[in-house]
């Protein structure tokens, strides 16, 4: 880590850590066996390799390739994506410039990445040992991955410069450590109010950004540093009638050199709190996406210059690039079906299942049951262990679940309530499905789980209703949730079936 950090003072290096972190990221989320970013030179007709992350043992140690007819290739001079989905082994060597051995390759995609000129400055590939492992879902991930790459160009060529004062640098790496130990929105945002209050006069720091769940923008971090009340953290912001709202729609950084003579609205029309001094709001943007809004207070006029911002700039753009890569992960995470830790269909997935699945059964007049599996006492777990430590627990219980399921029966998690899990046995009728819920709960309950030197057993409640007729997937879970209700109410560790 130490390492890492020391070489932010180079902007190069700052992009290269910045754009492996992103291939990590994208890897991971593919399950791919490769994943590669090359640089295209027009002018000496070579692919040179930037970076890659990778599973394979006979990867090429080269760094420059020709332009030819390999697949990578044929992306940079056609300026198209290129999905290939059953790749004969024979033909890798010819195909893949980046294997010197005859990697077992079966699947390929690849995308261009443009900057300013018509023709790719760059070209994103991924591969996988699996056939048909790509399709279309596959290339808008990897399009979204490119455009991301496109703006880290544009604020790394035009904006960034790290060797600037050692205040500066410092402000970089202890966001970077912070972030490495928790990388949630609310963290970062806390620790880049902390650095821009070394370097710049203020009484008040904030941080805004957009909630996904509400749709509103909102104050998500908070420093005040005089024992007078301002906005509270959680408060939502009137995007369209104040300083922030229009700093945030124009994207560019809004100067209030006196709040008294102006008589702005910072960020709602019923605000209370004093207005005296000046007032300053920095967008977190790409040139195309607000990601979020950087404010300052101070009490005495005329405190802010646009040179502050250009020093707080290359700051800003870091934490820009990895706001920009955690929601390219979000949304990457829409085209994967199965989460990795617990081997279970994400919800959306499990849903469309359980549609086809219930009209077959009433096509064909067969029973099946719904089940909400439900992990007792979740918080208590999660605050005593952790994220982690409650993600070992996830996937305890997931392990015994699986065991009981035959190859045909479904199993999904829930996106909202991670304590819980979804289940269809097909084909089984309420005895049956009874039976099977308390081997589940007595397999659940005593299983020894094992985290942080800790030996600790965990209990269910499991809610299931037995589907004999036809109705939608959505009515069917209402019911199965009533059930669940009714095994909480009977005490933890119960079946109900309805």
């Amino acid at each position: 880590m130490n390492s890492s950090l020391s070489e932010l003072s180079q902007p190069k290096t700052e992009l290269n850590l910045t754009l492996q972190n992103l291939l990590e990221a994208v890897k991971e989320l593919m399950f791919a066996h490769s994943v590669v970013l090359f640089w295209v030179k027009d002018e000496s007709k070579q692919l040179i390799l930037e970076t890659k992350e990778t599973n394979a043992q006979s990867f090429s140690s080269q760094i420059r390739f020709p332009l030819s007819s390999d697949l990578v290739s044929q992306v940079a001079l056609n300026g198209k994506a290129q999905v290939v989905t059953n790749i004969n082994p024979s033909a890798t060597r010819d195909l893949f410039c980046y294997y010197d051995g005859n990697e077992l390759v079966k699947s390929f995609a690849g995308v261009p990445v443009f900057f300013s000129q018509n023709s790719p400055v760059a070209v994103l590939v991924a591969d996988s040992l699996k056939a048909d492992d790509f399709g279309n879902e596959t290339i808008n991930s990897l399009q979204k991955t490119g455009e991301i790459i496109t703006s880290l160009l544009r604020n790394y060529t035009e904006k960034y410069d790290l060797q600037v004062d050692a205040k500066l640098l410092n402000a970089v790496r202890s966001v970077q450590k912070d972030m490495f130990n928790n990388s949630s929105r609310e963290i970062i945002f806390d620790s880049l109010l902390r650095e821009v209050g070394k370097i710049l006069s203020w009484d008040f720091l904030t941080a805004i950004t957009f909630d996904k769940n509400t749709n509103e923008w909102k104050v998500v971090s908070l420093l005040n540093n005089t024992i007078h009340s301002y906005i509270e953290r959680g408060k939502t912001i009137d995007a369209q009638n104040s300083i922030v709202g229009k700093s945030m729609q124009s994207q560019r950084s809004v100067f209030v050199d006196s709040l008294v003579e102006r008589n702005v609205v910072r960020f709602y029309k019923e605000e209370s709190f004093s207005k005296q001094g000046s007032f300053l709001c920095i967008p977190l943007t790409n040139g195309n996406e607000c990601f979020g809004i950087i404010t300052t207070e101070y009490h005495e006029q005329n405190s802010y210059l646009q040179k502050d911002v250009e020093t707080l700039q290359p700051l800003l753009s870091f934490v820009t690039s990895t706001l920009e890569i955690s929601d390219a992960k979000e949304t990457m995470k829409e085209f994967v079906h199965v989460e990795k830790n617990t081997n279970t269909l994400r919800q959306k997935f499990f849903f469309q299942r359980l549609e086809n699945e219930l009209q077959r059964a009433s096509d064909f007049s067969e029973h099946s049951t719904l089940g909400i599996i439900s992990i007792d006492k979740s918080q208590k777990f999660l605050e005593r262990f952790g994220e982690s430590g409650f993600a070992v627990i996830r996937q305890s219980v997931a392990q015994v679940i699986h065991s009981h399921l035959r190859s045909f029966d479904i199993v999904g998690t829930s996106e909202l309530n991670k304590e819980q899990f979804f289940i269809l046995l097909v084909h089984t009728n309420s005895t049956d499905a009874q039976l099977w819920g308390e081997k589940v709960r007595k397999h659940i309950a005593s299983t020894l789980i094992s985290f942080d030197e800790k030996t600790f057993s965990v209990t269910a409640s499991i809610g299931l209703y037995n589907v004999t007729k036809a109705m939608s997937g959505e009515f069917a879970f209402s019911y199965a949730k009533t059930a669940l209700n009714k095994a909480n109410e009977q005490g933890e560790n119960s079946v109900k079936i309805l």
